[in-house]
């Protein structure tokens, strides 16, 4: 479980308060991780060069350490990402297993917790010449390597990540697979805001936040802060479906129980004695639920 939060201001909107509303949601997102935290920003749409500022301390910590130079990165930034962890894999107090993370041309953030080793096998990936040991840093050296929708498909357990290319420079992309939750709103100035809790953009000025239903890729225009979505089939693994009250920390009851009546994701377990996977179409104790046995 973690914490991930940002923004896309369009072109010819001002600045505005959106550094201070990202600071305060910064804050807000220690709820859900205080293991490390972090946030990367883009002067501009079209460039690459990003600048990232993290540290394995709590986001009021590092918050309370920045630079001149930082608050005004920020608070000239068109897009900035944020990351707060609770750590699930990998060493708490490493460097490079904290966020906004870079593999090769990727840098992104995560909330969730996936089978890192499946992944990496699918892709070809040697987690022996990573410079970490988290699930994350697996999930956008797959990302660099192949199409999204196939990695989203591939990933097994609970994802929803952010995530820009450099070789792609002016696109950014959300996404949500299964369980991990993901709001995304506009303000009055225009500005895109993401975030893992609908609270979050309310206090950035989101007056209507939109939940991103699981299986969905959001791809965003940095220039225009437009978007368009498509969708894939996401899967969960068993013991996943217990994790509830980890995954919605900070998220209101009803609001949670209104995004699990929405989950469209499979589970993936091995069953007993048996050499193959099998998959059930609708989340454990989901009515509707059905099973087909895959090889």
């Amino acid at each position: 479980m973690c914490g991930i939060f940002g923004f896309v201001r369009p072109r010819g909107a001002t600045a505005g308060s959106a550094g201070t509303a990202f600071a305060e949601i910064g804050h807000l997102a220690m709820a859900r991780g205080t293991d490390a935290a972090g946030w990367a920003t883009l002067a501009h749409p079209r460039r690459v060069d990003w600048r990232v500022v993290k540290a394995p301390v709590a986001f009021d910590r590092l918050w309370a350490t920045r630079t001149t130079r930082d608050v005004e990165a920020l608070a000239s930034a068109r897009v900035a990402m944020g990351h707060t962890r609770a750590a699930s894999q990998g060493a708490v107090g490493r460097m490079a297993n904290c966020s906004p993370m870079a593999v090769g041309p990727v840098l992104g953030t995560h909330n969730g917790d996936i089978d890192a080793d499946h992944l990496a096998k699918c892709f070809g990936i040697s987690r022996s010449h990573l410079a970490g040991e988290t699930d994350t840093e697996v999930l956008l050296a797959a990302l660099g390597r192949a199409r999204a929708i196939k990695v989203l498909e591939a990933a097994t357990g609970r994802v929803a990540l952010v995530w820009a290319d450099r070789r792609q420079p002016g696109r950014l992309w959300l996404a949500r697979g299964a369980w991990s939750p993901l709001y995304i709103g506009r303000d009055d100035m225009g500005t895109l805001w993401w975030g893992s809790a609908p609270s979050w953009l309310a206090r950035a000025g989101v007056s209507q936040v939109l939940r991103v239903p699981e299986g969905t890729l959001v791809a965003v225009d940095l220039a225009r802060a437009t978007f368009s979505t498509q969708r894939f089939r996401p899967t969960a693994r068993l013991r996943d479906e217990w994790a509830g009250r980890f995954v919605y920390a900070g998220i209101g009851v009803a609001e949670a129980e209104q995004d699990a009546r929405g989950h469209v994701h499979r589970v993936r377990t091995a069953m007993p004695g048996q050499n193959r996977t099998w998959y059930i179409s609708r989340p454990t104790g989901m009515p509707g639920r059905q099973a087909t046995a895959v090889a």
